[in-house]
């Protein structure tokens, strides 16, 4: 099943506010990994991009994570573009800013639109300042490269990764990189195996339920496909505590995340019926059974709930143009 961007959006306008970040754990910790996997292959300083103010692409922004410590890392007049498909996503991040550090907020403009779309580069450059004198911004016609394109758990949401990765190198300066993390495909494994057993029990064929994730070869495939040469890809798994399988869930919900081959607005939802009650039949009796499975598989040995485990892939790749240079750095 195709899941649209109308879904998405939806799905991330309702989680943004207060939901988001309250189900959050694993996300900020793939930001903060990724800064670091940032500056270990070049510190965002001004002296090591030829002196120029840097200008930073960030796709899927969401409640501004990775935006805020971006912008704290910048040199004076760089700025980043935030972009980010849902609205409300674009307002959390914003609000997250300004209360934590307003004076960030002269770094960063934020742009709603959809990443994967062939407008983007001329959206882009209808709000696209550029720095004049070293703190004044004025309108530029042509839209400048990016020295940096970073994300944080997003791509695995693209419903065209090749053509999107090549537009992504084309947005790149020469001696630009790209930067992102990912899920893996051994996220939520406990899921797919409880599911699993539930389906065989329940003797109907599998359905997966959630997104398919991509492996690190896969995305290295599309990454040199697309014009890149990979400087890091890296994979490490986080495990998180849940009270139940159904409150994992209901944080899973939360997060909008919620899209699935399965049925994209009722992957994780257990059926109610019109009273509002846990509904009857098939459905409730597969929930049920993989509740049970996942209850009694992957009980945390304390006993204190059931764990939950996500791969998170990260990767640094850079145009081929400027693979020479960045092969030399130590």
């Amino acid at each position: 099943m195709r899941i649209t961007e109308r879904q998405i959006k939806a799905q991330f306008n309702r989680s943004a506010h207060q939901l988001y970040d309250a189900n959050a754990k694993v996300q900020p910790l793939m930001a903060a990994d990724l800064l670091k996997s940032i500056l270990a292959h070049r510190p965002l300083t001004s002296v090591e991009w030829n002196g120029s103010p840097l200008q930073v692409l960030e796709i899927g922004c969401g409640t501004g994570a990775l935006t805020l410590q971006l912008a704290q890392h910048l040199p004076p007049a760089s700025l980043i573009t935030a972009v980010d498909l849902a609205p409300s996503m674009l307002e959390a991040a914003h609000s997250k800013l300004n209360a934590c550090c307003p004076h960030t907020l002269d770094r960063v403009q934020f742009v709603e639109a959809d990443a994967e779309q062939e407008q983007l580069p001329a959206i882009l450059q209808t709000q696209m300042p550029t720095i004049v004198g070293g703190s004044a911004y004025e309108a530029k016609p042509t839209l400048p490269p990016f020295q940096l394109i970073a994300s944080n758990a997003c791509f695995q949401w693209f419903q065209r990764p090749a053509d999107t990765l090549r537009a992504f190198r084309q947005l790149l300066a020469t001696n630009g990189m790209l930067a992102f993390t990912t899920f893996g495909p051994d996220t939520m494994r406990e899921l797919h195996a409880s599911f699993q057993e539930a389906y065989a029990l329940a003797g109907r064929p599998y359905r997966h339920h959630g997104l398919t994730f991509r492996s690190i070869g896969q995305w290295t495939a599309l990454l040199e496909e697309a014009g890149f040469r990979i400087l890091q890809a890296s994979a490490h798994e986080q495990a998180e505590i849940h009270a139940t399988p159904a409150a994992f869930l209901h944080a899973i919900k939360a997060l909008g995340a919620a899209a699935s081959e399965a049925g994209t607005d009722t992957a994780f939802q257990l059926p109610m019926n019109s009273t509002g009650q846990p509904g009857a039949g098939a459905q409730r009796r597969l929930f049920r059974e993989m509740f049970k499975a996942y209850a009694q598989r992957f009980a945390t040995p304390s006993g204190e709930g059931v764990t939950a485990t996500y791969e998170a892939l990260t990767f640094i790749a850079a145009p081929d143009a400027a693979f020479q240079s960045f092969s030399k750095r130590g």
